[in-house]
């Protein structure tokens, strides 16, 4: 029932014929080509192991891959993570919701709710204006550009962080490190390779400049504390996501700290984190996931006592902000955990659900009276 909604959901977007022509160009983009790339990748890296736990034939699993994607728009990777070429699995496959259900299933628990509070989250400088209206710490811009900004807006001497005004996805993010002994500059995108040559940098910023809007920020640091956990240059964040419950209570249903891996991926250039469930009561990290995960990092880490404080306080300044700003269903969001304390960084509206399923044993989302959908 839950997902005939979502599907009701999706087809209202159907009115839009840009939405029709962009999704007709883009399904035959991924049933054509990208589609079976990644499902010819996943039989050759994980075939085996799932012949082994399914008895399946090479041939039934690639066609299964094919039909499962067909019928629900479940990916390649997702039907691994959650093994539906098991009966069992199978069967329950209408209790879940998977990322692929994403935006439409937070459209739809927000159907009735004012479309202004979504987009106050998606604009950081109107977020960021109203975090100082709340009294609650968040990241210091410095300068907002223009298309008539001058390149040395960007050479303050000092480390910065440039984002889009509207953007998600770290897309056309990046910091700008300077190094006073040498006295340059060197760009470090969230996505891509570190630029270094001084043209590079200038040809860099200008195209950007000519794109988009930017935030340029003051460059947060860790506190020193997670020096123990953290050994990137990059900082570690925390996700806090919040809900409101049926007797219009709003509580956090799951927060994971995200430590940045020490290099980049190899292929795609872009930053990954070692993800850490933590209690909502403790703050140590979830029983439920370290029982169950596969990661290939160590999984239990010590969390020191002002990390602790830093936790509890940035949950109070996520609650205060979902009650007195954003009358939405649930929001999640991103905090830095600075030598100052807990600073907030930006909110969230299509968050992957997908997390909560790292803390859920027994029903899936949809169907546990805990959580609020």
């Amino acid at each position: 029932m839950f997902h005939k909604k979502l599907l009701q959901t999706k087809l209202k977007r159907l009115g839009n014929p840009l939405f029709i022509v962009l999704s007709i160009l883009q399904g035959l983009n991924w049933y054509f080509y990208r589609l079976w790339k990644i499902i010819f990748v996943v039989v050759s890296k994980k075939g085996s192991q799932i012949r082994t736990e399914s008895d399946i034939s090479k041939l039934k699993l690639i066609y299964d891959m094919f039909m499962i994607n067909i019928l629900y728009q479940i990916d390649p990777f997702i039907y691994c993570r959650y093994k539906l070429y098991l009966k069992g699995n199978r069967k329950n496959i209408h209790k879940y919701i998977f990322r692929t259900d994403l935006p439409y299933f937070h459209d739809y628990i927000n159907r009735e709710i004012c479309d202004n509070y979504r987009k106050l989250i998606a604009d950081k400088q109107v977020f960021s204006e109203e975090m100082k209206k709340l009294n609650i710490p968040a990241v210091k811009t410095i300068f907002i550009t223009d298309h008539n900004s001058e390149i040395e807006t960007f050479f303050r001497e000092e480390d910065i962080f440039c984002k889009p005004i509207c953007g998600s996805q770290s897309r056309n993010a990046f910091e700008i490190k300077y190094f006073i002994k040498e006295n340059k500059y060197e760009i470090h995108p969230i996505i891509g390779h570190k630029i270094i040559e001084k043209d590079k940098i200038t040809a860099f910023l200008k195209q950007i400049i000519k794109s988009e809007k930017l935030l340029i920020q003051e460059s947060l640091k860790d506190h020193p504390s997670l020096s123990e956990i953290n050994d990137s240059d990059e900082i570690t964040t925390i996700r806090i996501i919040t809900a409101e419950f049926k007797d219009k209570q709003i509580k956090p249903i799951y927060m994971q700290l995200e430590v940045p891996l020490e290099t980049k991926h190899e292929k795609t250039f872009r930053q990954f984190y070692k993800i850490y469930p933590l209690d909502l009561v403790t703050f140590d990290v979830a029983e439920e996931w370290k029982l169950k995960t596969k990661v290939n990092y160590e999984t239990d880490i010590i969390i020191a006592n002002d990390i602790r404080k830093m936790i509890s306080k940035s949950i109070e300044y996520c609650l205060k902000t979902h009650k007195k700003l954003l009358k939405l269903k649930s929001v999640a969001f991103d905090l830095a955990l600075t030598p100052d304390g807990p600073v907030m960084i930006e909110a969230n509206y299509n968050w992957n659900i997908e997390m909560l399923y790292n803390i859920i044993n027994e029903e899936p989302v949809t169907y546990n009276e805990n959580i609020p959908f």
